[in-house]
């Protein structure tokens, strides 16, 4: 699923600058919108599903990191990219980590991951922010 939605955000990108007209680009829009919306409840996901029990915290955080710390990272590299190639390039750039963040889902080593089934009250959890979070991006994009 977040290989798909990574794949998804990258031609999405891209299509941004192959296709000009307003409707193609409210309908790309609509449609990294709606991807992008998958990975807060991915990570949370493999959070759950990497640490133990008395781990959960110090996961997320570390994911956080992470997550951060990439963020970071593209927005420096997208600044340069912006000023000194073109700012059609800054969208290139976005596709490439998009296609690295998908092809990063395959380093995921399964022994890792716990497969029991979570107890009711995180599975609710889980859903209830992530509806929200589609709601909200849906109507601000």
């Amino acid at each position: 699923m977040t290989a798909l939605a990574g794949i998804v955000v990258a031609f999405g990108a891209l299509s941004i600058v192959w296709l000009p007209g307003l409707a193609a680009q409210i309908a790309v829009q609509l449609v990294i919108g709606s991807a992008v919306t998958i990975f807060p409840a991915v990570s949370s996901a493999f959070a759950l599903g990497m640490a133990e029990d008395n781990q959960l915290s110090k996961q997320i955080a570390r994911n956080e990191v992470y997550t951060h710390t990439g963020n970071v990272v593209f927005a420096l590299i997208a600044g340069a990219v912006g000023t000194f190639i073109a700012l059609q390039a800054i969208l290139v750039e976005a596709a490439v980590f998009a296609g690295g963040m998908a092809s990063s889902v395959f380093f995921i080593k399964k022994q890792r991951l716990r497969n029991e089934e979570l107890p009711p009250v995180f599975s609710r959890a889980l859903v209830q922010p992530t509806v929200l979070y589609v709601v909200v991006t849906l109507i601000l994009s």
